[in-house]
C-alpha cells in the first residue's frame, strides 16, 4: 500500500516516512516449541522458533477467541485541512496488535500532490483538483527493523554485510485509500457472519415468548451450533484471512479546490460507524450489569457509583465513599436501604436514623438506629432507579449507563 499516509504529530504533517525497513515479520509458529537438552547447541532458527512459539500462540488467542477491530480510542476526524487519526488500540485479523501512541494526521491537500497521479485520478497530472470523492483511513499492522550493530558475515556471499538489525519493532501503517463509487456502502456479509445470524435468531425467538427467556438447554443448543459454524481448516493458518488492514473511518466528500491564494480542502465528514469493533470485557460487564461496577475505572457510565472499597460498617452507622460528587439533597434515607441475615431468624431491616453528606471527600454517612447483631451479614441497597434514587451533582441517576438514562439498584453485602 506504499509509505505512510498519515504520519507524525499534528501540527507538522503532510511528510513521509521511508518504510523500507518495514517489510519484516516476527515468527509466529505456535506447533512447537524447544525441548531444551544438556549440551544442546542453539543457533537463529531455535530463538526464531521460541520467539515464534509463544507469539503465535498470543496471536491464535487473540484472533480465534476475541476476533479483531477498534478496542479503544482512533477516534478519526478533520480540522484545519488535515484528517487526524487519533490515538488508540486495535487488533487486526491476524490477532497482532496494534498501538498508537499519538495522533497522526495528513494534509489532504499535500496528500492530493503526491497521489494525484494514481490510477484512481484519471485525469492524472493534467487536473488541477480532483472531483469530489470518498477515501478510507486504512490501518495496518507492520514489523520494522531497528538497531544496527556489527554481525559477523561470509566475505565470498553476495550481498554480505558486516552491519545487521537487531531489533524487530511492532509498528504500523496508516493511509488513505480512495473510495471506487461501485462499491457498496457498506461491508458484505461474509461466511463468518452465520454463527450470529443462529444466536439472533434464537434471541428473537425468545423475544416472541411473551417475556419467557428461553431455558439453558436452548441457548447450549444455539451456542454449539454457532461454535461448529465457525470452525477453521486449520487453527493456525491465517493465511486466508482478508482482513490484513482494518478500515477505521471513511472520510466522505473531500473536495480540494482553489482557494484565495493556494489549494484548500474540506470533507463533508468522518464517519467511524461501518468499522468493526471489539470492546473490551470490562465494557461488556458494565454493559451487561446495566452501568459500572463497584471501583470500575472503565468510565463507561455517567452516574456515580462507589469506589472501589468505598463500602466500611461500623458498630451503628455505614460509611459510602463515591467516584462523583452527589446532589446533596438526592441524600436521603429513602435512597438506601440496609438489612442483615441472622442464622436463626433469617432476613431483618434496619432501619436508618439519618443519611448525611460530606462533598470532600464524596461520603454519605448512614445512622442505623440499631447496631446490628454480631456476626450478623449485612446487605446494603443503594437505588439508583425507582422514585427515589440518588443522583450525581449533574443530576444523573446512579449508576446510570448515559447521562439521560435510568439508573440502576445496586446491592453489596458489606
Amino acid at each position: 500500500m506504499g509509505a505512510n499516509d498519515l504520519t507524525g504529530a499534528c501540527g507538522c504533517c503532510g511528510g513521509v516516512i521511508e518504510q523500507s525497513r518495514c517489510d519484516a515479520t516476527l515468527p509466529d509458529v505456535p506447533e512447537c516449541g524447544i525441548n531444551y537438552h544438556f549440551g544442546m547447541l542453539l543457533g537463529t532458527d531455535d530463538f526464531r522458533t521460541e520467539q515464534g512459539f509463544h507469539l503465535g500462540h498470543h496471536r491464535r488467542h487473540q484472533r480465534l477467541l476475541h476476533g479483531f477491530g477498534v478496542v479503544n480510542g482512533l477516534d478519526v476526524d478533520f480540522k484545519d485541512g488535515q484528517v487526524r487519526v487519533h490515538a488508540g488500540y486495535a487488533i487486526d485479523g491476524h490477532g497482532r496488535d496494534i498501538c498508537i501512541d499519538q495522533d497522526q494526521c495528513v494534509d489532504l491537500v499535500a496528500w492530493w500532490q503526491a497521489h494525484k497521479e494514481d490510477d484512481y485520478f484519471s485525469a492524472g497530472a493534467a487536473a488541477t483538483t480532483p472531483p469530489k470523492f470518498d477515501a478510507d483511513v486504512v490501518l495496518c499492522a507492520r514489523a520494522c527493523l531497528s538497531r544496527p550493530v556489527p554481525a559477523i558475515a561470509d566475505p565470498c556471499a553476495p550481498g554480505a554485510t558486516e552491519m545487521s538489525y537487531s531489533r524487530i519493532c511492532e509498528a504500523f501503517e496508516l493511509t488513505l485509500v480512495p473510495r471506487d463509487p461501485a462499491q457498496p456502502a457498506t461491508p458484505p456479509v461474509r461466511n463468518g457472519d452465520e454463527p450470529h445470524a443462529i444466536v439472533r435468531r434464537l434471541m428473537a425467538a425468545s423475544s416472541r415468548k411473551r417475556g419467557r427467556s428461553v431455558n439453558a438447554t436452548g441457548w447450549r443448543g444455539a451456542l454449539a451450533r454457532a461454535a461448529v459454524q465457525l470452525a477453521t481448516p486449520g487453527c493456525n493458518d491465517a493465511s486466508n484471512l482478508e482482513d490484513d488492514c482494518l478500515v477505521i473511518a471513511r472520510v466522505r466528500g473531500i473536495d480540494i479546490h482553489a482557494g484565495a491564494d493556494k489549494l484548500e480542502a474540506t470533507v463533508d465528514g468522518c464517519s467511524i460507524g461501518e468499522r468493526r469493533t471489539l470492546l473490551s470485557t470490562s465494557v461488556l460487564q458494565d454493559l451487561l450489569l446495566g452501568g459500572p461496577t463497584q471501583g470500575s475505572s472503565s468510565g463507561v457510565g455517567a452516574g456515580p457509583v462507589l469506589a472501589a472499597g468505598g463500602a466500611v460498617a461500623h458498630a451503628s452507622s455505614v460509611e459510602l465513599t463515591f467516584d462523583k460528587a452527589l446532589a446533596a439533597a438526592s441524600v436521603t434515607a429513602d435512597a438506601f436501604r440496609v438489612s442483615e441475615f441472622r442464622t436463626t431468624t433469617g432476613w431483618a431491616f434496619i432501619d436508618i436514623a439519618d443519611a448525611s453528606y460530606e462533598d470532600v471527600p464524596r461520603k454519605v454517612t448512614l445512622t442505623l438506629r440499631r447496631a446490628p447483631t454480631a456476626q450478623a451479614r449485612i446487605r446494603l441497597a443503594i437505588r439508583g432507579s425507582g422514585p427515589t434514587p440518588l443522583l450525581g451533582a449533574d443530576l444523573v441517576p446512579y449508576a446510570a449507563a448515559t447521562a439521560d438514562g435510568d439508573g440502576v439498584d445496586q446491592f453489596i453485602t458489606i
